[in-house]
């Protein structure tokens, strides 16, 4: 199937995964996808698993990071600002993130949302 559509597009099959690459990303996502609770099983989670079926494995990449900062955004919204704000004060009560990589993140999920 793959075949016939990058022929039909008039692209190399190579710029999808190899059969065997998508072949042992299926094999594995089963196990995976049980250890997702059920009910944090999202639509993101789906396009990602279509994404695996038809190759395309940087897609999927893309969908399981939307689903994490999907997820994050519920819990900046679930624990409010002041949660957020906390990783930002410093004890001198000014303002400044103490880990950037964490707490940006959180602070711009919350603006973001």
């Amino acid at each position: 199937m793959l075949t016939a559509l990058t022929a039909a597009l008039g692209v190399e099959r190579s710029i999808l995964a190899t059969d065997d690459q998508i072949a042992h990303v299926w094999s594995n996502l089963p196990r995976l996808i049980s250890r997702i609770p059920p009910e944090q099983r999202s639509e993101t989670l789906v396009r990602m698993c279509v994404a695996v079926a038809a190759g395309l494995l940087d897609s999927a990449i893309n969908y399981a990071w939307n689903a994490a900062v999907i997820e994050l955004r519920d819990k900046v919204r679930r624990f409010g600002l002041t949660v957020g704000l906390a990783m930002w004060e410093n004890r001198d009560g000014s303002f400044a993130p103490r880990d950037f990589r964490v707490s940006g993140r959180v602070f711009s999920c919350y603006l973001n949302s």
